[in-house]
């Protein structure tokens, strides 16, 4: 084997290895971005603990053993992969694209399931992972928090009886 046909199959083995441990890739097309709003784009995702890298098609088809993915390989492609939270990268690009018509989302690979265009948009619009556990923590709480007013309330209540009647015997 030559030197360089080692070099590809090592980038693809660790492309592919990237690509199977992270829990969401976005696949998208940077076509007519500047250098400013690449930056821009890869600033907000690695604040995010969010990879963006750019890569070749033909290194992809062969990190990916799944040959729907080629429809969506005919332009430049940069991928993004998020090992955490899948809703995060999707809502960033989401979001940068909508601001910048150059960057369009391809597709998704969600698990193993290659997603479309419109699945990644519409994880985008899903609430984080962070955001349903704070909505968890709200709704688990609200029943005390209710019964505690709710105790406090009658508490309350015997009081202004008691006051009442201090009012009505002070006064006699």
């Amino acid at each position: 084997m030559g030197k360089l046909k080692l070099e590809k199959e090592k980038q693809a083995s660790e492309l592919s290895d990237m690509i199977s441990r992270a829990s969401f890739v976005v696949f998208t097309d940077f076509k007519g971005l500047n250098v400013a709003e690449v930056t821009e784009l890869r600033v907000k995702l690695r604040k995010a603990k969010v990879e963006y890298h750019v890569v070749k098609n033909t290194l992809l088809k062969r990190s990916i053993n799944n040959s729907d993915i080629e429809q969506y390989l005919n332009s430049p492609t940069a991928i993004a992969l998020s090992y955490q939270d899948p809703i995060i990268p999707a809502k960033i690009i989401k979001e940068f694209s909508d601001a910048h018509e150059n960057l369009k989302i391809k597709a998704g690979i969600l698990g193993n399931k290659i997603i479309s265009q419109a699945d990644v948009k519409y994880l985008a619009q899903l609430v984080s992972k962070e955001q349903l556990i704070v909505q968890l923590l709200v709704q688990m709480k609200s029943p005390i928090v209710r019964l505690v007013n709710t105790l406090s309330g009658s508490i309350r209540k015997l009081i202004y009886v008691i006051e009442a009647i201090k009012k009505v015997k002070g006064s006699k």
